[in-house]
């Protein structure tokens, strides 16, 4: 004989709450989708911040070297532009490249803590910490060791 004292129960409740569960964890799951996609978007972006400066100053010293190469030093406006793309590539790397590096690295921590948070998946963090009183460091907030 099976421990069963009494007949089964019906809650009417039961079956609803289940279900709305369920629901929700969907919409959660969704809306972590989404967000998940939204980190997606920003990091390309910022891989287009890091690579428009290299870009820039690659093809400026590229066509500067190229004019330079079939008309010496002829300095009309297309010297000019040439030598401005070389200027305004070389100035974006030094100005926008920092700043585009450092919120890789906080994007990258973030997309480690949600996926351990919401996927159950740690991610270990693959950075060494600076060393300390560098101006990394400062900005970053870690201390080595």
């Amino acid at each position: 004989m099976s421990g069963v004292t009494g007949p089964a129960t019906w809650t009417p409740g039961a079956r609803g709450a289940g279900l709305r569960r369920r629901t929700g964890g969907g919409v959660r799951a969704m809306v972590r989708a989404l967000l998940l996609f939204g980190l997606l978007l920003t990091g390309t972006t910022l891989l287009l911040v890091l690579l428009t400066p290299l870009v820039l100053a690659a093809l400026g010293l590229g066509q500067f070297i190229k004019y330079e190469l079939n008309h010496g030093l002829d300095m009309n406006s297309q010297w000019g532009r040439d030598l401005l793309g070389l200027v305004v590539g070389v100035a974006g790397c030094r100005f926008l490249l920092p700043p585009a590096l450092l919120g890789t690295r906080r994007l990258a921590k973030l997309t480690r803590r949600l996926s351990a948070e919401w996927c159950g998946v740690p991610i270990g963090e693959a950075y060494a910490p600076p060393p300390a009183g560098t101006r990394l460091s400062r900005l970053t907030g870690r201390r080595s060791g």
